[in-house]
């Protein structure tokens, strides 16, 4: 593991410049750092990051224990999908049996499992036994089994017509000071994709609430209190939880 994938986890700490530092947001982009010392918040992108990395300027002193800080909110809607089938399996066997370690029981709880929620591709013995190994190893925590964001793999994809009315009624209604609550996000989007399919050949299907307050969760968590609080009020409750550092 490289030095950058050791932060990939809030509360992961480091020194740039013997400075430290403590990870506050994980995006697809790059990192917000939070100055421990009470200093100000800043975002650094992978590019920036790997350039500290080579210059000998940037060192891990603390990395959180796996899966402790992970949540769903940096997750596509497919990489939740796939989160939610592994635990499908792990749950299953783990409810049924308290010998993980046999193939052939394991074998035949998959196999029962599989017929009753309709999978025709079962995954295989050794998968779903990896999978277990992970998630106890992880504290039995869901996000033992989340994949972790590779810099070197980021996609910079075009956000799709339905993507761009989200992330603008985000902004319009939600990203400001009028502290509007999320159900004024759901009116504003479906009021947008009404407009956008008077217009359009191909409709547009409304997004369900949950998946615009996915899109929210993903906000990084300082941008979002600046804009609905404040910088100063961003300041003060985005600071690194203390001052002392932590060893491993």
């Amino acid at each position: 593991m490289n030095k950058i994938e050791s932060l990939l986890q809030t509360g992961a700490r480091c020194t740039i410049c013997a400075s430290p530092f403590e990870v506050a947001h994980v995006s697809d982009k790059g990192l917000r750092l939070t100055d421990v010392n009470g200093g100000n918040s800043r975002f650094l992108d992978f590019q920036a990051l790997q350039q500290l990395v080579e210059q000998e300027q940037l060192e891990i002193i603390y990395t959180p224990p796996l899966g402790n800080n992970a949540s769903r909110a940096g997750l596509t809607d497919a990489q939740i999908k796939k989160l939610d089938y592994k635990l499908g399996y792990v749950r299953a066997v783990t409810r049924q049996t308290d010998k993980v370690g046999s193939r052939r029981r394991i074998a035949a709880i998959v196999r029962d499992f599989a017929q009753e929620i309709g999978d025709k591709s079962p995954p295989g013995v050794s998968t779903v036994a990896g999978w277990i190994k992970r998630w106890i190893e992880g504290g039995r925590s869901e996000s033992a089994l989340m994949p972790a964001p590779k810099p070197s793999r980021v996609r910079l994809e075009e956000p799709n017509e339905l993507q761009k009315i989200i992330l603008k009624a985000i902004n319009k209604v939600y990203m400001n000071s009028q502290k509007n609550p999320i159900s004024a996000v759901e009116t504003e989007v479906a009021v947008e994709v009404a407009e956008y399919n008077c217009q359009a050949e191909t409709k547009l299907k409304p997004p369900s609430a949950e998946t615009i307050r996915r899109y929210i969760q993903r906000i990084d968590a300082y941008q979002l209190d600046a804009a609905r609080y404040g910088k100063a009020y961003a300041k003060r409750h985005h600071r690194a939880a203390g001052r002392a550092l932590y060893t491993t």
